[in-house]
C-alpha cells in the first residue's frame, strides 16, 4: 500500500502523496531548497487542522524576514495543497491498515477496550482482573461502544462489524495525530524539504503503523498527546498572544492521562515550562489550566463510579497499584538499560541514527528544547519502572521523529542511501508485523467462526489472552472459557491456573475429566497437542491448522495452533 520511488535525476521520492525529498547530491532548484534565495516562512497552526496567525503577522518561531502580501498568498496556496495531500494520504493509510492488520499484538488491545464495550452493549465479554480493582478508566470503552450501540439499533450487529467498526473508529481518530502531527512540522521546522523528510519517517514508521488500527489505549494517548500539542505555546511571546489556547491544550491532555496515568510524565515537564514563560504564571493556573483540568478530573471520577458502582478514582487506583504498592511486577520485570538496547532501538530502527543527530548534533536550530526534555523524562522514569513494554513508548515516538530532518537536509551519498534503507526497512517491517507475525490467534478464530453454532462453546488450552473473546465472535459462539492468570492480590503464593495447566497438563486435564466433553472446539498450540494427544485423542481431533508466527514471544508458544474439533459419537 506504500508507492515509494526514488530519482536520482529529480531528486525526489514519494510515500503515498506525500513528498519525500531523498536527500541526493543534486536537488531541485525552488524557493524551498535554494537557501541563497529566499526562504519560506514557518507558519504557526494554533488549531487541529491547520489554522494560520492572521495574515501579515509571522510566527514567532520563523526567522525569516517579512515578505510581500502576493508571495504570502501565494505560500498560503502551497501550504494548503500541501496539507490537502497530507490528509488524503494519511487517510487511506489509517483505512487501509484498519482492513488489513490480521495480527495479534498484546492482550490489552481487545481485553482492556473493545471487550468491555461489547460487555457494555451485548452483555457478553469478559473483564479481566484489572476491571474488577478499579484500574482503568471506562472512557476508551465508552468511545468504542458508541459505533456497537449504533449497529444494535439497526440490527446490523455481524461478527465482521463488531470486529472492524471500532477498528475503524481507532484509526479516524488516529488520523486527527497525523493531522497534528503534520501541523507540528509546519510550526517547527523551517523549510518543506526538512518537513517532508519528517513526515516520510512518520509515515514509514512500522511501529506506528503497527498500533495505529488497533484499539490501543496507548494509541488512543498518543492521539491525545499530539493534538494538544497543537495548542500548547513553546514560546513567551505565544504564551502572551495565544494563551487562549491553553483550556483546550490542558483539557486534552487530561483526557490522555485519564486514559494512561503515565503520559502525565510528558506534562510534568511540559506544564513547568508553560509556567516559566508565562508572563503571570499564577494567573495562568488560576484562571487557564484549573479551569479546564479539574472539571474534566471530576467528570472522569464520575465516570469511574458509575463504571464501577463504587466511589474511586482510577487514575488513584492505577498509580495505587501500579507505583506505591509495585504490581506492575506481576506482568514480568526487565532491566533498567531495556529502553536503550531494545524498546528504542525496535521502534525507531535505523530512524534513531537521524533522530539522535537531530537531537544532540551542533545544529544552528532544531524543534523546541522543551519536546526533547519531555521526552528523555518520560523515557527515563519508564527506564526506573520494573515492567516495560514497546508500546508504552509510543506517545514519543512522533516527538522524537520531529529531530530526524537535519542529517538529510544536507545530502550526501551515505545519508540519501540510509534515508532510502529506512523508508525500506520500515515498509517491509510494516508489511511483516501487520500480515504475518503472530497472525495464528485471529486466523484460527476465523476457523471457529466458519463452524460454530450460538450453542458451541470454546476452551483454549493456551497462555492466558492467547485468542480474542467476545468482541471478535459476538453471538456466533456461546460460552468461551480460557485459563485464568490474575495475579495473588492477596500476597498468595498458590499457582494461577495458566501456570498450574503449564506445569502439569496431563495432570490438569485428568483432574477436569469429563467436565471438558462439554466444550465443542478447544484451541492449542502445536506443542501442548502433542503432550495431551493420548489424554484428549478419545473426545478431540484436530480440525485446523493455522501458523501463529516465525519469531515466538514466550517459551510457551508454538509455531503453530491447533484447533480441536469435538468428535462425534
Amino acid at each position: 500500500f506504500y508507492t515509494y520511488s526514488f530519482s536520482i535525476t529529480e531528486g525526489r521520492g514519494h510515500l503515498l502523496v506525500i513528498t519525500c525529498p531523498s536527500p541526493t547530491l543534486t536537488s531541485p532548484k525552488t524557493p524551498s531548497s535554494n537557501s541563497r534565495t529566499r526562504r519560506e516562512p514557518s507558519r504557526d497552526s494554533a488549531t487541529f487542522a491547520f489554522s494560520r496567525e492572521p495574515e501579515g503577522r509571522p510566527s514567532p518561531l520563523s526567522r525569516e524576514s517579512p515578505r510581500s502580501t502576493t508571495s504570502r498568498r501565494s505560500a498560503d496556496t502551497s501550504r494548503s495543497e500541501m496539507e490537502r495531500n497530507h490528509f488524503i494520504s494519511f487517510l487511506l493509510l489509517r483505512l487501509l491498515l484498519s482492513l488489513i492488520t490480521s495480527t495479534w499484538f498484546v492482550p490489552d488491545e481487545l481485553f482492556q477496550s473493545a471487550e468491555p464495550a461489547h460487555s457494555l452493549i451485548f452483555g457478553s465479554g469478559h473483564l479481566s482482573w484489572e476491571w474488577t480493582r478499579g484500574l482503568r478508566s471506562p472512557l476508551h470503552a465508552l468511545i468504542l461502544s458508541i459505533p456497537l450501540y449504533m449497529i444494535k439499533m439497526i440490527s446490523f450487529d455481524t461478527p465482521f462489524t463488531v470486529f472492524y467498526l471500532p477498528r475503524l473508529l481507532h484509526s479516524t481518530l488516529f488520523l486527527l495525530s497525523d493531522i497534528a502531527f503534520s501541523s507540528l512540522t509546519y510550526r517547527f521546522l523551517p523549510t518543506q524539504k526538512a518537513r517532508n523528510i519528517v513526515l516520510c519517517m512518520y509515515a514509514s514508521n512500522w511501529f506506528i503503523n503497527y498500533c495505529s488500527p488497533r484499539t490501543l489505549g496507548n494509541s488512543l494517548e498518543t492521539c491525545f498527546t499530539l493534538l494538544s500539542l497543537t495548542q500548547y505555546p513553546f514560546t513567551s511571546r505565544e504564551c502572551s498572544s495565544k494563551c487562549k489556547s491553553v483550556p483546550l491544550c490542558i483539557f486534552l491532555a487530561t483526557l490522555s492521562i485519564i486514559l494512561r496515568p503515565t503520559s502525565a510524565l510528558l506534562w510534568i515537564v511540559l506544564g513547568l515550562r508553560l509556567l516559566w514563560i508565562a508572563p503571570d504564571p499564577l494567573s495562568l493556573v488560576f484562571s487557564r489550566v484549573l479551569p479546564s483540568m479539574l472539571p474534566t478530573l471530576f467528570i472522569s471520577t464520575l465516570l469511574d463510579s458509575w463504571w464501577y458502582g463504587r466511589w474511586l478514582s482510577s487514575l488513584y487506583e492505577f498509580l495505587s497499584f501500579n507505583v506505591l504498592e509495585g504490581g506492575s511486577v506481576h506482568f514480568g520485570v526487565h532491566p533498567l538499560y531495556w529502553y536503550f538496547v531494545d524498546g528504542l532501538p525496535a521502534v525507531f530502527t535505523l530512524s534513531l541514527i537521524p533522530i539522535l543527530y537531530g537531537a544532540f548534533g551542533r545544529l544552528s536550530s532544531r524543534p523546541p528544547n522543551v519536546i526533547l526534555s519531555a521526552c528523555l523524562f518520560y523515557l527515563l522514569v519508564h527506564t526506573f519502572l520494573p515492567h516495560k513494554e514497546h508500546r508504552f513508548i509510543l506517545p514519543i515516538v512522533p516527538l522524537l521523529l520531529l529531530y530526524s530532518s537535519p542529517l538529510f537536509v544536507h545530502p550526501s551519498k551515505l545519508s540519501s542511501f540510509l534515508f532510502n534503507l529506512t523508508i525500506v526497512t520500515n515498509i517491509v517491517l510494516t508489511l511483516y508485523m501487520s500480515l504475518i507475525h503472530q497472525r495464528g490467534p485471529f486466523a484460527i478464530g476465523q476457523s471457529i467462526l466458519s463452524r460454530s453454532t450460538p450453542s458451541d462453546s470454546l476452551l483454549i488450552l493456551a497462555p492466558c489472552y492467547s485468542l480474542p473473546g467476545h468482541s471478535f465472535f459476538h453471538s456466533s459462539i456461546g460460552d468461551i472459557y480460557a485459563l485464568d492468570c490474575s495475579p495473588p492480590l492477596n500476597g498468595s503464593t498458590i499457582l494461577d491456573e495458566a501456570d498450574a495447566f503449564h506445569s502439569d497438563p496431563i495432570g490438569w486435564v485428568e483432574r477436569k475429566g469429563r467436565s471438558l466433553d462439554v466444550y465443542s472446539f478447544i484451541v492449542v498450540y502445536e506443542k501442548m497437542w502433542r503432550v495431551l494427544e493420548e489424554t484428549l485423542g478419545d473426545t478431540f481431533a484436530p480440525c485446523h491448522k493455522e501458523f501463529h508466527a516465525h519469531f515466538l514471544v514466550s517459551s510457551r508458544q508454538d509455531h503453530y495452533i491447533i484447533l480441536l474439533c469435538k468428535v462425534m459419537s
